[in-house]
């Protein structure tokens, strides 16, 4: 199936300089390709003043990546991963791809560089009623900061997530479903 381009929206220039005249279709940035309606999307939030900078042998998201596989392999969870950093994605096209992807949680993964980035995501989640999940070194160094810098998180998972994943998407998407809306947050 060839791949189809569309026009590329306003902020797109900040894709990557060889697609900066096109957008792929909605759903061929995350990965796996075709993804629709995960338990969880993972997001690598962009860092707006590394953007044109990234080099060529930057190590990907393995964090991520380890995440994505336990949810999938140990858990039995829908998984994908969307790297907006390395993709260089602006918030209009990061918000067009996860209203059509439509995952049921999202995992961020903020460090304290990139918090404003972040903070755009949460936001992003907060509008389309998506629970999200806070991760990453931000919130491993500092959880207290962290909670200051996303009060409206739904958990906050210090150190690696592996073990807790499943049960905290299964929770948090069920709680969905119930319209429960937890008063007490958690740390895991």
């Amino acid at each position: 199936m060839p791949i189809e381009f569309k026009e590329a929206q306003q902020d797109s220039a900040r894709i990557y300089p060889e697609a900066r005249e096109r957008v792929i279709l909605q759903g061929d940035l995350v990965r796996p390709v075709g993804l629709k309606d995960p338990d969880i999307l993972f997001i690598n939030v962009p860092t707006t003043f590394q953007q044109g900078v990234i080099a060529d042998g930057e190590e990907p998201p393995w964090g991520l990546l380890r995440l994505a596989t336990a949810s999938t392999q140990i858990h039995g969870l829908s998984a994908g991963i969307l790297d907006a950093h390395r993709l260089r994605l602006g918030t209009n096209v990061l918000e067009s791809q996860i209203r059509f992807i439509e995952p049921k949680t999202i995992g961020l993964n903020p460090t304290s560089m990139n918090v404003p980035e972040a903070r755009q995501v949460a936001d992003i989640c907060n509008k389309y009623d998506i629970p999200y999940v806070l991760g990453g070194d931000h919130a491993t160094l500092d959880t207290r900061i962290a909670r200051d810098d996303f009060p409206d998180e739904d958990e906050i998972v210090r150190g690696s997530g592996e073990i807790v994943i499943g049960n905290l998407v299964h929770s948090l998407v069920e709680q969905k479903s119930e319209g429960a809306d937890p008063e007490d947050k958690n740390e895991y």
